[in-house]
This record gives C-alpha cells, sequence and structure tokens, in this order.
C-alpha cells in the first residue's frame, strides 16, 4: 500500500501529515555524517519514518507548543500564530527547529522500533517502568525485580536529547526550561 505522503508548506494543509520532505531529512542527515541505514531505504519508508517522526512531535509537544494553531482545519501543530522564539522572532510558519527535530527523531527510528513505545502493564494495571530478571541465586531460583511507575502515574516520555534540544525555544517556557 502506497504512502500518502503530504508536506506541511507552512499554510496549515487540512491534508498534511509531515513537517519536511525526504530531500530535507536526507540532507540533514548528509550534513552530519550520513546514515547508511536510512541511505539505504526505499522513498515510501523513509516517507513512514516522517510522518512517524511528525506525528511523534504533534503528540509530545503539541500541548506546549508555543502560541495557537492558526486554524481549526489544519492537520498539524503548526503553523501557528502569535507564538515567538527567545529573541522575539514570530515563528508562524512550520520552523527550521522542527525540521530539524524531526530529522532527529527519524535517525533514532534507525535502532528504535518506536519513540514511544507502548507502556507495560502488570497482572494488576500497574505501569512497570523497569523489569529485571535474573538467573540463578544460591538456592537455583530466579530472582525478578519490578519497579513501577511513583503511584501508578502515567509513564513520562523518553529523552532524546539532541531533537528535544532543537524544540527548547518552540516550547512554553522555553530556554532549556522545557517540561520532559
Amino acid at each position: 500500500m502506497a504512502v500518502t505522503f503530504t508536506v506541511e508548506d507552512g499554510t496549515g494543509l487540512s491534508s498534511s501529515n509531515a513537517y519536511a520532505s525526504v530531500d530535507d531529512v536526507t540532507t540533514y542527515i548528509t550534513d552530519r555524517g550520513g546514515n547508511d541505514t536510512w541511505g539505504g531505504k526505499p522513498s515510501a519508508e523513509k516517507q513512514a519514518e516522517i510522518i512517524v517522526a511528525s506525528d511523534y512531535i504533534d503528540a509530545r509537544w503539541g500541548g506546549q507548543f508555543r502560541g495557537y494553531r492558526t486554524s481549526s482545519t489544519q492537520a498539524m501543530e503548526w503553523p501557528r500564530a502569535s507564538a515567538y522564539d527567545d529573541a522575539g522572532y514570530t515563528l508562524e510558519e512550520v520552523p527550521t527547529a522542527i525540521v530539524e527535530a524531526l530529522a532527529e527523531y527519524v535517525i533514532v527510528l534507525q535502532t528504535e522500533d518506536s519513540l514511544a513505545p507502548n507502556p507495560t502493564y502488570d497482572a494488576s494495571g500497574r505501569p512497570v517502568t523497569e523489569e529485571e530478571r535474573e538467573a540463578g541465586g544460591s538456592a537455583g531460583k530466579v530472582r525478578t525485580r519490578v519497579r513501577f511507575t511513583p503511584g501508578g502515574l502515567p509513564l513520562t516520555w523518553r529523552a532524546y536529547p539532541v531533537a528535544d534540544g532543537k524544540l527548547r525555544e518552540l516550547v512554553t517556557g522555553g530556554s532549556g526550561t522545557m517540561r520532559v
């Protein structure tokens, strides 16, 4: 099945599902030393990964972006109105920082199955943040240690410092005070 791939052009398209083109992401990755995994993929797989990274940006950061969406019919969080960076410059169209962060998330996807994997739960429904199993022991028993999210609170997003850092001036608080 062919991927429907529509790059947001800064006008608030109702059909967009990507913040960058394959060429934009390829140029970013190539300028930083390349990535054999990305370079060897067919265009449709690259488009799908760009869509996944774009969805991730909107899901993770959408509620924290400065300003507000320019239209109720636009498909994505950008473009935005009344959004300014720390220097006071307008951020109405899709900022370069979004494209760069997207490319960094795509780089992560070359070695990870997902940017936001589904959480693991124990039998009672509590979210598990870490599970460790050890074989052996003095009586040949298996020792298991499980850590739960404190108070059963929802799991937090994984940190991707390079990609996340590119979005610093686009979210409320800016200047390194992003909520992760």
